[in-house]
């Protein structure tokens, strides 16, 4: 027969109850979000999809402190170690992929170099340890973004050469989805043609470093910012100086453009910007209509 607890125990329990939930909370606290989970594919294809306990399991996550490229700050991150992570879902295949294509739930598409990650250390962060809040706040709106579930960062305190390229090779946020790629199989129309000039090659390099992750070339690339090629393209309506003030400084020219400036951290900028507009020179020669054109 059951038998009613007297103050004593209901005190006791009370005691118990409370433990637990101090017990639950702590774990809470120290565990990802349930909710976030990253899709891995391979060339398209969906090879495991994992939520962020999961992805705990797997690899176990660690507290990296980095230089804040955005916030110009150390910020302390709990993170999944990227290489350690891919190892686990694709074994040591990814290291022979070409490039690694992430996905962000509001558009965002950068391809980053597979070689990034065996040159130096990525992590998957899912937290900050200095607030609840994950974001950062922008430099341009001064406002905090939500960086959820995922966020690219890199190992920049020890690793001077990539903190001195600021956010390059990539730092993007919202992930959802990493695919391994190789690069002309994703993006076969913006490719320049064969025979190009070295100034072209390297203005596409850098095209796609800088612009690729928001803009689409005939149709390829990513899906934040407007097509650049395909019917018209910049070259053919922004003319000399005009066409670099609006690369290098897109504010001067549209203030509530969402456009960011062109990163000048590095010496040989201008020859940069100069190379991405000879790129797209020669890709306004090179126009195909994109699959979803009307």
């Amino acid at each position: 027969m059951f038998r009613p607890a007297g103050n004593a125990n209901k005190y006791y329990i009370r005691m118990k109850l409370t433990g637990f939930l101090l017990i639950c909370a702590c774990l809470a606290a120290a565990a990802p979000s349930m909710g976030a989970e990253l899709t891995f594919k391979s060339h398209g294809k969906i090879v495991r999809a994992l939520s962020s306990a999961e992805l705990a399991e797997l690899v176990p996550p660690r507290e990296i402190t980095i230089w804040e490229p955005h916030e110009k700050k150390e910020v302390a991150f709990k993170a999944f170690a990227a290489a350690e992570l891919l190892t686990k879902i694709y074994g040591d295949d990814w290291k022979k992929s070409e490039e690694a294509l992430f996905t962000c739930s509001d558009g965002y598409q950068p391809s980053l170099p597979m070689a990034e990650f065996t040159a130096h250390q990525g992590y998957l962060a899912f937290a900050r340890k200095d607030d609840p809040e994950f974001s950062v706040l922008s430099p341009d709106t001064h406002e905090k973004v939500p960086v959820g579930p995922l966020y690219l960062i890199w190992e920049n305190i020890k690793d001077a050469s990539i903190r001195k390229q600021g956010t390059t090779p990539g730092w993007p946020y919202q992930v959802t989805t990493i695919d391994l790629i190789q690069f002309a199989d994703r993006f076969p129309r913006m490719s320049p043609p064969p025979g190009s000039s070295a100034a072209v090659r390297h203005g596409f390099l850098e095209f796609r470093r800088r612009c690729l992750a928001c803009h689409t070339v005939n149709g390829d690339g990513g899906g934040k910012g407007v097509e650049l090629n395909y019917p018209a393209n910049p070259t053919e309506y922004w003319k000399g100086p005009w066409l670099k003030k609006w690369i290098t400084e897109p504010k001067t020219v549209r203030y509530n453009t969402e456009m960011h400036a062109f990163d000048r951290d590095n010496a040989a900028w201008e020859s940069d910007r100069d190379g991405v507009i000879a790129y797209l020179e020669v890709m306004a020669r090179n126009k195909q209509r994109p699959a979803d054109a009307p």
